[in-house]
């Protein structure tokens, strides 16, 4: 595996296979996909990524309206492949669970979790919606 060479994949190669809105582009997708689940090739993606498919796949003003157990879904079987890499992946995994079980914006389930692992309890925001978890102490400076 060490001279297998890493590449990232961004975010509209997740769109194309979760969607199939191009389906001669998503085969490509699915077939790149296969070779990662066979540890044939090695990709990387980031938080950003995740983020911005969460986005684009919930958006109201986007065609495609996803739930969010779906998204869930959908994101988990790509980023539990054998060889994709996630920094952060147990964090991700956290908050995709507490995003689909809530109407929290995904950015803010990642701060929760990513404070859960942490053990932080006390959150600086104006944003009412961590006062919705009980191990979190919303606070204002």
């Amino acid at each position: 595996m060490a001279n297998k060479e890493i590449k990232f994949v961004d975010t509209n190669m997740f769109l194309r296979y979760f969607t199939n809105d191009d389906e001669k582009k998503a085969q490509k997708v699915r077939l790149l996909f296969e070779r990662v689940s066979a540890n044939e090739e090695i990709l990387f993606t980031s938080e950003s990524v995740i983020a911005e498919i969460v986005y684009i796949l919930s958006s109201k003003n986007l065609p495609y309206k996803v739930p969010r157990e779906k998204i869930r879904e959908l994101i988990l079987s790509i980023i539990r492949l054998r060889s994709m890499r996630l920094e952060n992946k147990d964090i991700i995994i956290m908050a995709l669970d507490i995003y689909s079980a809530s109407s929290i914006d995904f950015e803010d389930t990642v701060s929760i979790a990513f404070m859960e692992t942490r053990n932080i309890e006390k959150i600086y925001s104006y944003d009412t919606d961590f006062e919705k978890f009980k191990k979190i102490e919303r606070i204002e400076p």
